[in-house]
């Protein structure tokens, strides 16, 4: 088997990613691997959220007031940090 050089090697890729651009591909790993990545980003937060609420409800003894509070404010947290990977994988080119 004969190998490219390495100029035929990048100019073959160049060719992919400038007819990628053109074509805009839809790329199924991709999103496969954004989707996963902003399950973690919104349920992290949250789940840190209740879990610090928790603590600070036992510490003062107040039932499920800090819980829902950090809960809500995890949830909004990892909700932006979703959006904003979202809003960044739509300006990448698709190739």
């Amino acid at each position: 088997m004969v190998r490219p050089s390495l100029k035929e090697s990048v100019a073959r890729e160049r060719k992919r990613r400038e007819r990628g651009k053109r074509e805009r591909r839809f790329v199924i790993g991709r999103y496969l691997a954004t989707a996963g990545a902003i399950g973690w980003l919104v349920i992290v937060p949250t789940l840190l959220g209740a879990w610090a609420g928790r603590a600070l409800d036992r510490w003062f003894d107040t039932g499920v007031v800090f819980s829902g509070a950090m809960l809500a404010l995890g949830l909004a947290l990892g909700c932006y940090l979703g959006w904003n990977i979202l809003r960044a994988e739509w300006r990448k080119p698709w190739s």
